[in-house]
């Protein structure tokens, strides 16, 4: 499940060009799709969507808490045979 960023720092939209750029120019493709900044909340596999939507249905209203945020880490993803591997790209400790 992911959150979309409402109103993403311009300073993200220019890493994803980078990023991009960097990609074509060792002749790999590059995504098509249009950049929409993102925050994934969670992951399931084998999830029904009639169960994930009814939770989310649910739960709406529902306030889970608040927790502090002192840093923010970028992370990479390599999906394998025995599962997602991911590797620290960046961090910024506020």
């Amino acid at each position: 499940m992911a959150a979309i960023v409402p109103e993403p720092p311009p300073e993200i939209f220019y890493l994803h060009t980078s990023v991009q750029t960097i990609v074509r120019s060792t002749g790999l493709p590059t995504d098509a799709r249009t950049f929409r900044p993102h925050v994934t909340l969670g992951r399931g596999k084998n999830c029904p969507a009639g169960l994930l939507q009814r939770f989310l249905h649910q739960h709406a209203g529902t306030i889970f808490g608040a927790f502090h945020v002192d840093s923010l880490g970028l992370f990479s993803s390599e999906l394998t045979p025995s599962g997602t591997h991911y590797t620290m790209e960046f961090r910024k400790t506020f």
